[in-house]
Parts: C-alpha cells; structure tokens; sequence
C-alpha cells in the first residue's frame, strides 16, 4: 500500500478571524470553527480514500498498480 500524506493548511486570513473569535469569548462558535479547521480525521480518511480510488481506476486502465517510493519503510 502506497503512503499518502495530508497536510492542513491554515491560511493567515483564517488565523486572524480565529483570534477575532477567541477574543469574543462565544466558546460554542469557538468549538465549532474549531472541529472545522482541525477536522484532521476526516481529511486523513478522505485523502486514504481517493487514493484507494486513484488506485482502483489505474488497475482498471493498466492493469497493474504502479507504486513509486522513496525507501522509507
């Protein structure tokens, strides 16, 4: 199984409204920009799944999988 990697990017508008946010003290509207922005289950599981699509659709095209690594087991 290929590795994949996922990363979260929080862009610097995003930072400035998350302080706004904090500064206003409403812990529910914290909570849930929160779950949203770090929402890292959900985005390591969608990213595991195209990348068992990506594979199935190059089996069906090719009819092999081709798997390139750097050699880090």
């Amino acid at each position: 199984m290929p590795f994949f990697k996922e990363s979260m990017l929080v862009k610097e508008k995003d930072r400035q409204k998350l302080n706004k946010i904090i500064a206003s003290g409403n812990q529910d509207y914290i909570d849930l920009i929160l779950t949203k922005i770090f929402d890292d289950t959900t985005i390591l599981l969608d990213g595991a799944e195209a990348q068992e699509e990506r594979m199935r659709m190059q089996l069906l095209s090719n009819g092999k999988i081709s798997a390139v690594s750097d050699g880090v087991i």
